[in-house]
């Protein structure tokens, strides 16, 4: 079929019924026309739909993110605040720490001392209380054996005569005592 004149209508009398062609190579221009218009013009409300639909998500992804990133960039803000705030806590303790230690190990090392000076002190004065007793010891023994000594002494040289000589002078003594008058 050749076209003659192009008019619309003189195509559409001469043929035989009213139809799409489906076949692409048969499919002439105003079927193709028909078909991208029909598309075009109910497929545009789909299509625009669609895409509105998408925009909307998107864009409310993108302020989602957003509000997440200003989130995130605040919590880091305060999580840097904190970890200064930790960190010069963490010094201050620190240096405390060094301090308390200097100041415990003065304080033990006087105690220390202190207690060593007792303890000498303490020592001479066991020393001279076991010296003393050593001393009162050693004396009381020798006490004990010198008049052990003297008594075996007296007693081997003690015979009767003399034994009744001692006895008479101290009953002598024993009435002169009770005769004096006291005054």
């Amino acid at each position: 079929m050749v076209i003659d004149n192009f008019n619309i209508f003189t195509i559409i009398s001469n043929a035989k019924t009213f139809g799409i062609n489906t076949n692409v190579f048969e499919t002439n221009i105003i079927n193709l026309a028909i078909v991208v218009g029909t598309l075009f013009y109910y497929g545009k409300l789909t299509l625009s739909d669609l895409l509105k639909t998408r925009k909307k998500t998107i864009i409310k992804n993108i302020l989602d993110i957003d509000e997440k990133i200003r989130s995130s960039q605040s919590s880091l803000y305060l999580a840097e605040l904190e970890f200064e705030n930790a960190a010069k806590k963490a010094s201050l303790i620190r240096s405390n720490g060094t301090t308390f230690c200097l100041k415990s190990f003065d304080i033990i090392r006087s105690s220390v001392n202190e207690d060593i000076k007792r303890l000498k002190q303490s020592k001479r004065l066991i020393l001279r209380t076991e010296d003393k007793k050593s001393v009162r010891e050693i004396f009381k023994n020798l006490y004990s054996q010198a008049c052990q000594k003297a008594k075996a002494t007296i007693i081997k040289r003690l015979n009767s005569k003399i034994h009744k000589k001692i006895i008479l002078k101290k009953m002598e003594k024993m009435s002169l005592k009770k005769l004096k008058p006291k005054y």
